[in-house]
């Protein structure tokens, strides 16, 4: 439970930081594939550059969206200046867990 917790407050940290510092630059798809199991989610990896340095992340994106990316597609990102392994996509904002959920899981637990 300590650990979700530690999370909901980090991915909020960050959005926070994407949302007040954050600037836009554009990046590339490198990547698109399928996971496992029943559910297959897709995934889109991309990079991009930011003070002369290259980043790389994945996302994953709605089956409807996947089918139609492309391999070299561009795609806008949002990354902090001061830390680029801050970063996401434009189309596809970060995931925040609610910091509710860690007390609701202990709860029940």
């Amino acid at each position: 439970m300590v650990l979700l917790g530690e999370k909901a407050d980090r991915e909020a940290a960050e959005a926070r930081l994407l949302e007040q510092q954050g600037v836009e630059t554009t990046g590339h798809i490198t990547r698109l594939w399928r996971g496992r199991g029943d559910s297959k989610q897709p995934y889109a990896a991309f990079e991009f550059t930011a003070g002369g340095r290259k980043f790389t992340g994945r996302v994953k994106v709605r089956l409807s969206v996947w089918r139609q990316l492309s391999l070299g597609d561009r795609w806008n990102i949002r990354y902090v200046p001061s830390n680029p392994r801050i970063h996401h996509p434009v189309p596809y904002p970060p995931n925040v867990t609610p910091a509710v959920v860690p007390y609701l899981i202990g709860s029940v637990c």
